[in-house]
């Protein structure tokens, strides 16, 4: 059966997006069968009985506004999937952790959508280069870090990495106003996403002009405080703050939290399997985390200011790679899945060779870093997370990361997606 053809497309070209359309469909059937395999796994018990604790009091003993009296270190958006998660979901009503299969299947749900958001974003940058959007989209969806992240960890990476990426998309055809809203929601869903605001604000600047950057920055942080709204009354963001204490301070106050990064490399070193703190002092008064900070904020001046000197969609997408590099390789405390966002953004240039090797070290390094970092309790460790696999990860995530910036910074002019023509304000 072959595909009709339309008045304005050569038959020439229906014949060949025929062979592209079965790769993408067999793709698209080999990620859907992998996702319903894990989703009703009940792995990683412990982040998944702590999703479904909070969804079970904001379903029965606390108002939505007082979320942030139970421990969430998740901004407001994602506070608000947990709120609609017990709204919709009665099972919620009576499970206080995930046994129930229904449960653990709900609470994965939210990562799948953001999943499909992704491949939504993706298309919608490529359509008009179908080769590069089959490859980009089936890069995303079958890359381990992906599926294991969402359908079996029920982690929500893929919601802000979403988010961010239809901002870029509104951001890259000048939409202003919807680039503004989605910004200031991308900002308050994870910390995570707080490090992109470097690229974006360089994009901005250079494209629009300072006075029209600042009133979209405005409207930005006018949505952000709308979305705290509902936890003023509850005193919610001192909740909020004295939670994230807790987790950077109490939990986590440690080099690298299995991330394989030039921090784990230091902390193997020091103390083999065991973790360092990064709050002794080690230069003056200085810690590691204050090192760690120092070194991020001059990347992400590296990053802004090369937005700042070409503001172009391909540019942007860079950034935004390079960003969630530089954080990740920098600072202290990271987690070994802070690094997924990567892979997402640096998908639409896969037409460019050296994008083609830095993602490739990248899903590789990602993927095996998440499986060591975050084995499934019931199979217990695949991937060693120390010793030569957390080595060579760490420097193959540095070679990647200088990759991405090598590429940001360059005189040439990255090509592989079409700049779009200025839209009327």
């Amino acid at each position: 059966m072959t595909a009709p053809v339309t008045p304005d497309e050569p038959p020439a070209r229906v014949e060949r997006r025929q062979p592209l359309l079965a790769i993408l469909g067999l793709g698209v059937v080999v990620a859907i069968g992998v996702r319903l395999l894990v989703l009703p796994s009940y792995v990683l018990l412990g982040d998944l009985d702590q999703y479904a604790r909070w969804a079970h009091h904001l379903a029965t003993d606390l108002p939505f506004g007082a979320a942030y009296r139970q421990d969430f270190s998740y901004m407001p958006v994602l506070v608000g999937v947990f709120g609609a998660l017990a709204g919709v979901v009665p099972a919620f009503a009576s499970a206080g952790d995930a046994a129930d299969v229904g449960v653990r299947i709900a609470l994965k749900v939210p990562a799948l959508l953001g999943e499909l958001a992704i491949v939504a974003g993706l298309f919608t940058v490529l359509r008009e280069r179908p080769p590069l959007t089959v490859a980009a989209i089936l890069a995303v969806l079958l890359v381990p870090a992906t599926w294991y992240l969402g359908a079996w960890w029920a982690q929500l990476d893929a919601v802000y990495v979403a988010i961010c990426l239809w901002a870029a998309i509104a951001a890259s055809r000048d939409r202003h106003w919807a680039f503004a809203v989605l910004l200031g929601l991308a900002m308050m869903t994870k910390p995570q996403a707080l490090f992109l605001a470097a690229p974006f604000a360089g994009y901005a600047i250079g494209r629009w002009g300072v006075r029209r950057a600042a009133l979209v920055g405005l409207v930005a942080v006018a949505v952000a405080m709308l979305t705290w709204l509902p936890f003023v009354p509850y005193d919610g963001v001192a909740d909020y703050l004295r939670n994230l204490d807790y987790y950077q301070n109490g939990e986590y106050p440690i080099l690298s939290v299995r991330a394989w990064n030039p921090w784990w490399l230091l902390q193997t070193a020091l103390a083999g399997d065991a973790f360092v703190l990064d709050s002794t002092p080690v230069l003056g008064p200085l810690t590691p985390r204050h090192l760690g900070i120092v070194l991020t904020g001059l990347a992400e001046g590296v990053v802004f200011v090369a937005l700042l000197r070409r503001a172009t969609p391909e540019r942007l997408y860079l950034g935004l790679a390079a960003a969630t590099l530089a954080a990740f390789c920098l600072m202290t405390s990271m987690h070994e899945r802070y690094a997924f966002a990567a892979l997402v953004f640096l998908a639409p240039l896969l037409a460019r060779r050296p994008v083609q090797v830095a993602w490739g070290i990248l899903a590789v390094a990602v993927s095996l870093n998440v499986v060591a970092g975050a084995p499934p309790d019931q199979l217990g460790p695949i991937v060693p997370l120390g010793g030569l696999p957390g080595t060579a990860g760490s420097l193959a995530m540095i070679v990647a990361t200088a990759i991405v910036f090598a590429l940001l910074v360059a005189d040439g002019r990255p090509a592989a997606v079409s700049e779009p023509r200025p839209v009327p304000a």
